[in-house]
């Protein structure tokens, strides 16, 4: 190797300027440029110029070629102004960014300043909408007994609000009736709708979707013959929340309440629901 380890790990340099998020490179730029000794090198954007001062000085140090430059004092002149003209535009930026008042605009800087390109999305909120189709299946405690649940959302594309979408699907609840100490199997139809609540919620450094929602529950098979009886039906309201896994889905969470007449002659099956179970988007 041509520049020796102890002379990079002591390497010092000779311009540091704030905003320093390259600093911890610095180090491995001048080894860079040392090793591999380019005839010409191009850095794309200077912003506060640590980066680009420091192949500069490697250059110089190690003799190259290109050191010439080092002498030309009216280039040196230029980049210093550059240097200078960058900074201002970015505590102009930071300063305008800082003293903005809120507002419901979702700013995005999509590349570093201070060539920063600003795009501004015009919503009201940034709920979940636009995915289309999404299925969950789901296990855990429903109604106070077990439950196995599938469900189906499908996106209102923003109408009539952003963030709403339809859900059917079915439950299957077993247990003990608590209530009536009556042995429970029985099949639910649902139908009902979701409304996304993320922008009010925390996210708690994760990807996650906060919900609400509620379902219509309509018996449709219990373990006795009760075809014929009359007023069978329920309901549930949930708070859920969905965490995206890259490549491999969605992680739901559901807590919530649910009533269902599922008999005549039984008293109704009320309790608490704590769920968790998978997810795909379509």
């Amino acid at each position: 190797m041509n520049s020796s380890i102890s002379k990079v790990a002591s390497f010092t340099p000779l311009s540091l300027n704030w905003p320093n998020a390259w600093v911890g490179h610095l180090p491995f730029a001048y080894w860079l440029i040392g090793e591999f000794r380019p005839q010409i090198f191009v850095e794309l954007g200077t912003h506060t110029g640590n980066s680009y001062f420091t192949f500069c000085q490697s250059v110089h140090d190690a003799k190259l070629a290109t050191a010439k430059l080092d002498n030309d004092t009216q280039k040196i002149d230029f980049l210093h102004a550059e240097k200078d003209a960058t900074l201002t535009r970015w505590y102009k930026l930071q300063a305008e960014m800082e003293n903005a008042q809120p507002s419901t605009e979702v700013v995005v800087i999509v590349t570093p300043a201070p060539s920063a390109e600003i795009v501004t999305i015009n919503n009201t909120n940034t709920r979940e909408v636009g995915r289309g189709l999404s299925l969950y299946m789901n296990g855990g405690v429903n109604a106070g007994l077990s439950g196995y649940g599938a469900s189906l959302d499908y996106d209102l594309s923003g109408l009539p609000d952003q963030g709403i979408k339809v859900r059917m699907g079915a439950d299957y609840i077993l247990g003990t009736n608590p209530n009536g100490n009556d042995w429970v199997q029985v099949m639910c139809a649902k139908l009902g709708a979701v409304y996304y609540i993320t922008p009010y919620m925390p996210d708690m450094s994760l990807p996650l979707s906060w919900y609400i929602g509620g379902d219509y529950l309509q018996p449709v098979k219990v373990n006795v013959d009760r075809e014929n009886e009359q007023g069978l039906r329920g309901g549930e309201v949930f708070l859920g929340a969905n965490i995206r896994m890259i490549e491999f889905g969605i992680v739901n969470f559901e807590v919530g309440y649910t009533e269902l007449k599922y008999s005549a002659n039984q008293p109704a099956l009320k309790g608490m629901d704590v769920k968790i179970g998978y997810g795909l988007n379509f």
